[in-house]
């Protein structure tokens, strides 16, 4: 039922708005701890956007969770989450956030899936609210 009203939102997003518009199709916050850098053999994740994809592996596939993780409707499906390689982008408190996920601090995050025309184009991080 959370994923139909998910889907349902985000395509009267989509037909709302102008074809070329920008929208926010998914959010969610969620606690980047330990775990979370790293990848399921063991190796130590550097990249950022890789850092956040094995956190929704985590999530979804492996069942770690930290207090304060927020569900999605989309990156339970493994190509959803293959997809976020080198799609995200960190806003203005992303400084921060990326000097966190370099140096492996657990950093809590928001994270906005955009798209437009039914079609997923980026990821914007920034500081959670938590």
């Amino acid at each position: 039922m959370r994923r139909l009203k998910a889907i349902l939102l985000a395509m009267s997003l989509v037909a709302a708005s102008p074809a070329s518009a920008q929208n926010i199709v998914e959010f969610y916050q969620t606690w980047i701890g330990p775990a979370d850098y790293f990848n399921s053999s063991g190796a130590r994740l550097s990249d950022p956007c890789a850092i956040v994809r094995q956190e929704r592996a985590n999530y979804h596939r492996f069942g770690i969770r930290q207090p304060g993780d927020e569900s999605d409707s989309l990156f339970g499906n493994p190509g959803n989450r293959a997809w976020m390689d080198g799609k995200c982008r960190f806003r203005s408190s992303g400084g921060w956030v990326l000097d966190h996920l370099r140096r492996g601090e657990p950093v809590y995050i928001r994270v906005h899936v955009i798209g437009s025309g039914g079609r997923l184009s980026h990821l914007e991080i920034m500081e959670g609210a938590g």
